[in-house]
Order: C-alpha cells, then structure tokens, then sequence
C-alpha cells in the first residue's frame, strides 16, 4: 500500500464518521465519503486552490444544509427600488 493511499483511507475514515455523526448509515456514510472527495479534488483542480481548501468549503455546504440552511441556490437580488431598464 502506498503512502497516499494510507492517508486516503484515513481521511475517508474520518469523513465517514462525520458523516455518521450527521445521521447517515454506514454504507452511506461511506458513499458520501468518496464522493465528497472526489469532489473536493475536482474543485481543487478547477479552481487552483489546495484540496484542504476545497473540502473544508464543500463540508460546510453539508453541515449547513443539514440544518436546513443551505438551500444551493444563490441569494435573492433585492425586491422593490429603481429598475435600471427603463
């Protein structure tokens, strides 16, 4: 086993149990897990930013929709003033 992948099983092991903390099962805590980063890197990647980075912005993601927060869509413009098409 290579180095990496040490540190891979134990990082998915560490977001699997978070993701059990948050109510998943095993086998979707694991699921979740991967895909998290998956993502996390593909963003990384995209984006030029460190993987930490990347993963620390999509678990926040998680966390807040968990507690009905995140709704994945972006902020309402304001209602009401001026138009600027006229």
């Amino acid at each position: 086993m290579r180095p990496d992948d040490l540190a891979d099983e134990r990082l998915l092991a560490m977001l699997q149990q978070s993701f059990a903390n948050l109510g998943a099962t095993g086998d979707q805590a694991r699921v979740m897990a991967v895909q998290l980063l998956k993502r996390a890197r593909q963003i990384a990647a995209e984006r030029g930013i460190p993987e930490a980075a990347a993963m620390r912005d999509l678990l926040a993601k998680v966390v807040s929709g968990r507690k009905g927060e995140y709704t994945g869509q972006p902020p309402h413009p304001p209602t009401g003033g001026t138009s600027a098409v006229g």
